[in-house]
């Protein structure tokens, strides 16, 4: 049953592209695009405001029909709005499945839309000429069990949670032919006459800019906080003074509280077998105050 969806729908993508191409001069590669403008906030350690970026970005639609119709779908019902960046590092960012509760903490967002089967050639699906690039968007979906094996069970789980793109280098994790690349941020939109160096970016360089929050200082120690998302638990990592990596649970640095012996055994080896659900949860608080279509 499957296999006959995937190949209608192969038929359909085929079928879209040449009308969108006929029919919309708003079409770049072959698909028609939709833009969407996406307004983030990033707040202070005292919980104001300090910045906001706005950035745009466009859906492929023809790439991948199934899919875009739900992030548009979900954007027109306003669900990105007050969602929080999760997971930030110097290669991509996620967003769309937290936001944050009265105390500050991430929770997930409650979810009541489906899944998306995964648009992607390991899925039987051609004719997506997006590459994991930066800029690319990704449809994330749940995270194959290894590295070395793609699990096809997990291939259509995609819910609401996007991945921005820093660096082409995020093909390691988000490779195009197991995972949906659904859009593109514009990286021609700098404006140089902009009143602040943030403003005169283009929008993929402004949200490259948020890696500079994958971690922080406090008292000369870099420290970086998690978010385990199967348990809901915070946890932080630091050098010591000898160089020597520490982990504490907890998103409030407590180098007293480091885990040791049995524990840090216990710890590292949670980490390694579970690396892709630790999520780097950013410094400070960086809140989609609004998505829209344009």
């Amino acid at each position: 049953m499957k296999k006959f969806f995937v190949s209608i729908l192969t038929i359909i993508i085929a079928t879209t592209c040449v009308f969108a191409v006929s029919c919309s001069d708003n079409v770049k590669n072959g698909s028609k695009v939709q833009k969407v403008e996406m307004t983030l906030q990033v707040y202070n350690a005292t919980g104001e405001v300090e910045d906001t970026i706005t950035a745009y970005f466009e859906l492929y639609l023809n790439f991948a029909p199934e899919s875009t119709a739900h992030i548009i779908n979900l954007i027109n019902e306003g669900f990105y709005n007050g969602t929080c960046v999760s997971n930030v590092n110097a290669n991509w960012m996620e967003l769309g499945q937290y936001q944050f509760d009265a105390e500050d903490k991430m929770v997930e967002k409650e979810y009541n839309y489906g899944t998306v089967i995964g648009e992607f050639l390991n899925n039987g699906l051609k004719g997506n000429r997006l590459t994991t690039s930066k800029g690319s968007i990704i449809f994330k979906r749940e995270y194959d069990d290894n590295t070395v094996d793609t699990d096809q069970s997990k291939y259509d789980t995609a819910e609401s949670t996007l991945a921005f793109c820093f660096t082409a280098s995020s093909a390691s994790t988000f490779n195009a032919n197991s995972y949906c690349v659904l859009g593109k941020v514009l990286d021609d939109d700098a404006n140089p006459d902009a009143d602040n160096d943030l403003d005169k970016k283009s929008s993929i360089d402004k949200l490259v800019t948020l890696a500079d929050y994958k971690e922080t200082k406090v008292d000369n120690q870099t420290i970086t906080t998690y978010y385990y998302e199967k348990e809901g638990k915070y946890y932080t990592k630091w050098l010591d003074e000898d160089g020597v990596t520490r982990y504490a649970e907890g998103d409030e640095v407590n180098m007293d509280a480091a885990l040791s012996g049995t524990q840090l055994e216990e710890f590292n080896e949670l980490f390694n077998d579970n690396t892709n659900y630790f999520l780097v949860v950013p410094s400070v608080k960086i809140v989609i105050e609004s998505m829209k279509l344009c």
